[in-house]
């Protein structure tokens, strides 16, 4: 029963009807690709799965978790590119993705449709391009890239080069 499985004490990872709403498991050594089967869990509000040693794509079926709220996949080995599916997760206030390096192309428009998107933390990837016109022009609080890799209008955290000592807000 996912309902007892492990939660940090302050928020139950399942509601009262028994679904589950919180998926918190960063730094517990998990090792794979993240299932398709994840966009099934229609009541998932949160997925923090930040530094484990998870590889392989983000899936596309996220898109379809209109309850989700914060997608932290921070400081793993995620691959391959932000799906434009995402997008479809309307609810979507938070991704994190910030030290997952392998992350690659460029920022979908797609995630301008994310109109109670406040934090978009893609610093310490290998993003390219420049981040949409329709993605800076929403409501966004903290928005972090490398901005010698990926021009970000819209960013008040910049990281250059390699070295963490070379990040600095603007």
């Amino acid at each position: 029963d996912e309902c007892l499985w492990y939660s940090d004490h302050h928020s139950w990872p399942c509601n009262a009807q028994g679904d589950l709403v919180r998926l918190k498991l960063p730094r517990n050594n998990l090792i794979g690709q993240l299932p398709e089967e994840l966009g099934l869990l229609s009541s998932l509000e949160e997925i923090h799965l930040g530094g484990n040693d998870l590889v392989g794509s983000i899936p596309e079926s996220l898109g379809q978790l209109k309850k989700l709220e914060t997608l932290d996949l921070s400081w793993s080995d995620i691959d391959g590119v932000i799906p434009p599916s995402l997008g479809q997760a309307t609810s979507l206030r938070r991704i994190h993705f910030v030290g997952s390096a392998s992350l690659q192309g460029s920022v979908p428009p797609e995630l301008g449709q994310l109109l109670h998107l406040h934090d978009l933390l893609l610093a310490r990837t290998d993003l390219t391009g420049a981040v949409p016109d329709a993605v800076c022009s929403l409501d966004l609080q903290e928005v972090w890239a490398n901005c010698d890799e990926l021009a970000c209008p819209c960013c008040n955290y910049c990281c250059y080069n390699e070295s963490i000592e070379t990040c600095r807000y603007v």
